[in-house]
């Protein structure tokens, strides 16, 4: 570009970029607590506000990566689940950009049936940007907002990126961007909220890749074959087929300093490749085939000690009951036998074959201490003994100052009205920024977070490392809402889902009603968030059970952040008090 206009570029959007991972909202595993608009409701003592449809309160959702909806199932879900709406409430007031009312795709469904269905007669539009280049898109987004003089009050957002940002494919100066966008939306009264993702603490494991260590074993306690825990309930960790990666993960998931794994003998016995039975071919499964131009049974034959009980080499055509890529010879390795044909059949003309026993599985020792390392070649170790500096990340843009993050909780005992913990099924996303500081513009945050931080109470067993995260970054969720076991409606069935993607156009919804109210006495919306929400932390019942040491799969991870008393970085301040709330946004009007 011409150097006189170049100092005046922020960054150019567009001209590259990737789409997010692919990510789904979490489908219900187990027996849940059946979430309904009536459920929160009841849960979040949602009352008080009546809603006038002729008032300008209006609110929306925003779509990426594909995410269509469909107006039919719109009207299915609210036949089924919000019986008191008036003709009309089940349609929406208006589709921005791309063509958003298509096909019913889980993310948008989850989307604007929620948050429709807790506001029904409030005006709800849909935002598509169908690119996929997740920032452009975010900023074409944000500018579409800024320029729009009737934009929505309030917009509900379920995407981010919770890893290494330099893989988004967004740069800095795109970042920083968007992210300015957010701060003049905030300005201008918009509330911008949004999911704090579904992977927990973001912690990335490289326990069972990066620090394995090669000829060397763990000296210290030996201990007992781990109990590794499976979604809060215990199991026996994976052994049957006992590997370096079984060893290592089962070791990782009992949070088990560390283990040593003994191959066994290569290979394990060793066939007598000299016996093959020529013109007979085995028949069974198949664990491998491979093709070559060089004939060589011994080296099928080795093959078949690694990796199966038993090889077939066949020279020349393949007869009808077998297939192998292309080549003039091919073996085949079978991890188990079920018969055989011979030359008497015609059907193994110019095959060879022998079997083996079963390669034996290794040794793995797991240690509940560890003291050091000694050498001892062949087998491998890891463990915290070699652990490098972990790394957590916070789902960007949820980190942003100017918006609202919104974490996941459920039902105790998956009961409708027990008290609420941190999501399970899913970590539900929480962390600190390193790209976005506290100060000088989230210091509404401030003493909460340097509250948690100094608590005995909240650094567990699993509490990161202070170097693996930035203290001073922007810390999220904010707030937290029941994020399991909703019910949807897709292609006209009843499926029930969850994520950050349920909680947050929970949190929209409701904060749709409270500028509904505000507005029905002369008031303004409620724009820009946080300072308030932390300002009225009373507002809010604060969750003190469960972490989000747990990944996208539910599975437990090594670090992360524990609920407790007062804000914490795995469900915020806590989840609504929806009376409280109101409450708190008429003072002074």
């Amino acid at each position: 570009m011409p150097a006189a206009v170049s100092g005046a570029i922020g960054a150019i959007y567009g001209l590259h970029g990737i789409p997010l991972k692919r990510r789904k909202p979490t489908v219900s595993k187990t027996a849940n607590a059946n979430v309904t608009p009536a459920v929160i409701a009841s849960t979040y003592n949602v009352k008080g506000v009546t809603i006038d449809r002729k008032t300008a309160n209006r609110q929306a959702v925003a779509e990426f990566q594909g995410q269509t909806m469909n107006a039919s199932d719109l009207a299915t879900y609210f036949k089924r689940f919000v019986p008191e709406a008036k003709a009309g409430d089940d349609v929406v007031s208006k589709y921005h950009a791309d063509p958003g009312n298509s096909h019913s795709a889980a993310e948008a469904s989850l989307d604007i049936q929620f948050i429709m269905g807790l506001t029904p007669g409030i005006k709800t539009d849909f935002y598509l940007y169908n690119s996929m280049d997740f920032c452009a898109d975010l900023k074409n987004w944000t500018g579409h907002l800024l320029t729009d003089p009737d934009c929505p009050l309030v917009h509900s957002v379920s995407y981010g990126l919770q890893a290494n940002l330099s893989s988004s494919g967004c740069t800095m100066a795109e970042l920083e961007g968007v992210d300015g966008d957010f701060a003049k939306l905030a300005a201008k009264g918009v509330s911008i909220i949004f999911a704090s993702g579904d992977s927990g603490s973001g912690y990335t494991p490289d326990f069972c890749t990066a620090d394995l260590q090669t000829d060397k074993a763990l000296t210290g306690t030996v201990a007992a074959m781990p109990v590794c825990p499976s979604r809060g309930t215990p199991a026996p960790c994976p052994a049957e087929t006992v590997d370096a990666a079984s060893c290592c993960q089962s070791s990782f998931e009992a949070e088990l300093p560390g283990f040593t794994f003994t191959p066994p003998a290569d290979p394990t016995p060793a066939p007598d490749c000299s016996k093959s039975t020529k013109a007979l071919a085995l028949i069974g499964t198949i664990v491998s085939a491979s093709a070559s131009d060089k004939a060589d049974p011994a080296q099928c034959c080795g093959f078949a000690a690694k990796l199966g009980v038993g090889y077939t080499f066949f020279s020349g055509a393949l007869p009808p009951y077998h297939t192998c890529p292309d080549g003039n010879h091919c073996c085949l390795v079978f991890s188990a036998l079920q018969g055989n044909y011979t030359n008497a059949t015609s059907a193994a003309a110019g095959a060879m074959s022998g079997t083996n026993e079963k390669k034996k599985p290794g040794a793995c020792a797991y240690y509940s201490k560890v003291s050091g390392t000694s050498a001892k070649k062949g087998v491998t170790s890891g463990g915290d003994h070699f652990e490098n500096k972990p790394t957590l990340f916070a789902s960007w843009p949820s980190t942003s100052a100017w918006v609202t993050s919104v974490g996941a909780t459920r039902f105790q005992g998956q009961k409708v009205g027990n008290a609420e913990m941190a999501s399970d099924q899913f970590g539900s996303g929480g962390g600190f920024s390193s790209m976005i500081k506290q100060a000088p513009d989230a210091t509404w945050q401030a003493a909460d977070v340097a509250a948690y931080l100094k608590s005995p109470v909240s650094k567990g067993a699993k509490f990161p490392p202070a170097n693996s995260f930035d203290a001073a970054g922007r810390a999220n969720p904010d707030v937290s809402a029941l994020g399991e076991g909703f019910q949807i409606v897709m292609t006209g069935k009843v499926l029930g889902i969850g994520g950050t993607s349920a909680s947050t156009p929970l949190f929209s919804g409701l904060v749709s009603l409270l500028n509904e109210a505000r507005l029905q006495k002369g008031g303004k919306p409620m724009g820009f968030l946080n300072p308030w929400i932390y300002k009225n932390a009373a507002a809010f019942k604060d969750v003190t059970v469960g972490t989000n040491a747990i990944s996208r799969s539910g599975t437990g991870v090594r670090y992360g952040w524990n609920a407790t008393t007062g804000w914490d970085a795995a469900t915020g301040l806590g989840t609504p008090l929806f009376d409280k709330m109101l409450k708190a946004a008429l003072r002074g009007l």
